[in-house]
């Protein structure tokens, strides 16, 4: 291994320009989790869905563009029937 790679095998140019990109990296991560937590809702489990959310706002609230994508979250969620009693008519 030379000394520009990276344990992971990409360059320490890479690295940096992760290390230089971090809102890049959240709104990467931000649009993941938004997709995953509305899959959930919409799997039957609102409920859990929107704690996830609601904890992700709260790690968020530093980025607000990020935050406020996690609110409108959280506001599609609550229109979902909430609990799989709901979803199912029981």
């Amino acid at each position: 291994m030379t000394e520009t790679d990276s344990p992971e095998g990409g360059t320490a140019d890479h690295a940096h320009a992760a290390a230089q990109a971090p809102d890049v990296t959240i709104a990467g991560l931000t649009d993941l989790l938004v997709k995953a937590v509305r899959a959930l809702g919409a799997a039957g489990e609102p409920d859990q869905a929107s704690r996830v959310a609601a904890k992700a706002w709260w790690v968020l609230k530093d980025w607000p563009r990020q935050a406020e994508r996690i609110n409108g979250t959280m506001h599609y969620l609550a229109k979902l029937p909430q609990g799989r009693e709901s979803a199912t008519g029981d």
